[in-house]
C-alpha cells in the first residue's frame, strides 16, 4: 500500500485504538420490553436491564501503582428481566473486550452515527434503548438509540 494512499485513508477515517476506561467504571444499558402489572388496573413499562461496574481489586499491600494491569481488576455484573435479577462476575479478558467496544460506541455517538431515538409521541418510542456510562467516577452520559427491528 503506497504512503499517498494509506495518508488519504487515514485523513478520511482516522485509526484510533481504544484502551480500557479510567476506573472506577460503570455502565448500564436499558431496553423498554413491554408493561407489568403494578397493581389492580394499573400497568408500568418493563425493562431489561444489563449492568456492569468495573474497579481494581481490593489490595493487601494498600496503594496502586501507576504500572497497574487489567487483570487487577473486578468486574461485576446484573442482569434484570422486569422484576427478576441475576448478579455475576466476568473475567478481565471479557471484561476489557466490553469496555473496548463501549468506548467506541461512546466516540459513534460523538461523530452522530448512531440510529436516532423515535420521537417519544410517536408509536416507536417503545423501540428505544438507553446506555448509561459513567467512568472514573465522572460525570455520567446517557445515550438513547432506537432499537433496529423493533427490539
Amino acid at each position: 500500500i503506497s504512503r499517498t494512499f494509506r495518508d488519504a485513508l487515514d485523513a478520511a477515517c482516522p485509526v484510533r485504538a481504544l484502551g480500557p476506561p479510567p476506573l472506577p467504571a460503570r455502565v448500564c444499558y436499558r431496553e423498554a420490553i413491554g408493561a407489568s402489572r403494578a397493581s389492580y388496573g394499573v400497568w408500568v413499562r418493563a425493562h431489561k436491564a444489563v449492568s456492569l461496574e468495573t474497579s481494581w481489586r481490593a489490595s493487601k499491600r494498600g496503594g496502586r501503582s501507576s504500572s497497574a494491569k487489567w487483570e487487577q481488576t473486578v468486574t461485576r455484573s446484573s442482569v434484570s428481566y422486569g422484576s427478576i435479577r441475576d448478579d455475576g462476575t466476568l473475567n478481565a479478558t471479557i471484561s476489557c473486550g466490553f469496555w473496548k467496544a463501549l468506548l467506541r460506541l461512546l466516540r459513534e455517538a460523538e461523530l452522530g452515527r448512531l440510529l436516532e431515538p423515535a420521537d417519544s409521541t410517536s408509536r416507536g418510542a417503545a423501540n428505544t434503548s438507553s446506555i448509561s456510562v459513567c467512568l472514573a467516577g465522572g460525570q455520567e452520559h446517557r445515550l438513547e438509540t432506537a432499537t433496529p427491528g423493533g427490539g
